[in-house]
């Protein structure tokens, strides 16, 4: 069977279409890079989401920490003062009773 040599229509007709073969594939692969791109785009923005929240979370449950300590601790200081309080009166009332006692010895 011998070799024909194509019309240079034939030619320039393979040419054009391996030309826009070649284009269509460059599309295609860019628009795949892109949407690629765009997914990790959305993770990404998603772990950041939920890296924010964390911390919000946390942010509340040490301020909720905090807040029940110092009420705690508000807490146990009225205690301390009350008591004391009880003590101061009860040794003023026993000078008192001592100072009538030596009163009513005279």
């Amino acid at each position: 069977r011998p070799h024909i040599k194509p019309s240079p229509e034939e030619v320039l007709k393979r040419s054009e279409y391996r030309q826009n073969r070649a284009r269509q594939i460059r599309a295609s692969q860019d628009d795949q890079r892109m949407h690629h791109l765009r997914q990790l785009e959305g993770r990404s923005l998603a772990a950041r989401e939920r890296r924010q929240q964390r911390e919000q979370q946390l942010q509340r449950e040490l301020l909720e920490k905090m807040t029940r300590a110092r009420r705690q601790y508000q807490d146990q200081l009225r205690a301390v003062c009350h008591r004391a309080r009880k003590e101061n009166r009860k040794t003023a009332e026993v000078a008192f009773i001592a100072k009538e006692a030596l009163k009513s010895e005279r």
